[in-house]
């Protein structure tokens, strides 16, 4: 039996269908080497690294809309990689940016932690409550 190559069509379309994947992991890869560059001390790269994660985020959902590419995996991905970039990278840039101004007030370390320790709970907060008023909105429940 002679191997039949899928579809043209369908093919082009699951690449269209991939696409919004990778301006997702071009996000959370932006927000992963912030992380990185954040502990080794390297500030304005790891905060320009956060504005190209932004950058990347409007793009992956802009494409997703126009291919109509929305999936279930691809909101999950996003949430996760907002989350990362987001949420975790931010964080550790405010709690090791004081970290070498000042490094001996321990008033100033118990701040540095609250305040690196909001931002991704923050974060990490706000999905399952986006996808509570979604389900309610679809349950007809408000």
């Amino acid at each position: 039996m002679p191997f039949v190559r899928g579809s043209v069509r369908g093919s082009r379309r699951r690449a269209l269908a991939f696409l919004p994947s990778l301006f997702t992991l071009a996000n959370m890869f932006c927000g992963f080497l912030a992380i990185l560059l954040s502990i080794r001390g390297e500030f304005r790269l790891a905060a320009v690294l956060i504005g190209f994660s932004i950058i990347f985020d409007i793009t992956d959902g802009a494409v997703a809309r126009l291919v109509g590419a929305i999936t279930p995996f691809g909101l999950q991905f996003d949430s996760l990689a907002d989350l990362v970039s987001f949420g975790l990278a931010p964080a550790l840039l405010v709690f090791t940016l004081p970290a070498l101004v000042t490094t001996h007030f321990g008033g100033l370390a118990v701040r540095q932690g609250v305040s690196g320790a909001v931002v991704p709970v923050c974060v990490a907060w706000t999905l399952p409550v986006l996808y509570l008023i979604q389900s309610m909105l679809a349950w007809g429940l408000t």
